[in-house]
């Protein structure tokens, strides 16, 4: 349909039809036809009817049909979605399943990427350090020594950190001695960005820094088996959460 709408605009515009009415042509019919739209659409719920409109939207490609619904079935309504490229040689199309969240802040520097391709960050079993302080140069080289020493990759929540300890983070970053990225929390509020944390302690383990003078500690950090973090978002997965912990935090969210 789209491609049908742009030869049919440039053949207008080529016959002499003013560009600027043709796009309000466009536009005007566009807005009339998604008031059209939701009349004719229904709800897709069986996992059949998935299984249908996945085939069509694959080039009427059967097996990534059979796949999405396997993953619609596996995840449901509210579940998330992360397509990764295989690095297997059979060309096979698989579905893991595994528990994890998704979060729709990301990082702000693209020297932190490890994968330039999908300028994402990507690291497998990294460590979570969660601060509510401002970072600076000598806190966050503590951090660097101990994940080069333990050789984990590590993810840093901060909303405020200075322009030293950034660029260190960079530094190591882009050499390689350790994977490392920084994004801010969630929320806009500093209340809201500490809540948000709390939430993925809960679920990642650790426990929220609030000053630049704590003792650095592999206890005080979260975990996970994989991280993927873009510009726009991070998804974590491969959680192992303390069911106590969740639960607990649940109970103070709904006391308050």
């Amino acid at each position: 349909l789209t491609a049908e709408l742009m030869k049919e605009g440039v053949r207008l515009v080529e016959s002499g039809f003013d560009p600027v009415e043709v796009q309000k042509g466009f536009d005007k019919a566009c807005s009339e036809v998604l008031e059209v739209i939701p009349s004719f659409a229904r709800v897709v719920e069986s996992p059949d009817e998935i299984e249908k409109v996945a085939f069509i939207s694959a080039n009427n490609d059967e097996e990534v049909g059979k796949v999405i619904r396997q993953a619609h079935e596996g995840i449901g309504e509210g579940g998330i979605v992360h397509v990764t490229d295989s690095h297997a040689r059979s060309g096979v199309t698989t579905v893991k399943f595994s528990s994890g969240l998704e979060i729709d802040k990301g990082t702000k520097r693209s020297g932190y990427f490890t994968n330039l391709k999908t300028e994402t960050f990507e690291a497998e079993n990294p460590r979570f350090l969660f601060c509510s302080c401002p970072v600076t140069f000598d806190f966050i080289a503590e951090y660097l020594k101990l994940a080069f020493r333990e050789k984990f990759p590590l993810v840093v929540f901060a909303e405020e950190i200075e322009d030293e300890a950034e660029t260190a983070l960079i530094k190591q970053a882009k050499n390689g001695s350790v994977r490392c990225c920084q994004l801010p929390p969630a929320g806009f509020t500093l209340y809201e960005q500490q809540e948000s944390m709390k939430d993925l302690i809960a679920v990642l383990g650790g426990r929220l820094i609030e000053s630049p003078t704590e003792v650095a500690s592999v206890n005080d950090l979260g975990t996970c088996g994989k991280v993927s973090i873009g510009f726009k978002k991070c998804v974590i997965s491969d959680t192992h959460p303390d069911e106590a912990a969740v639960e607990a935090r649940a109970k103070q969210i709904d006391s308050e």
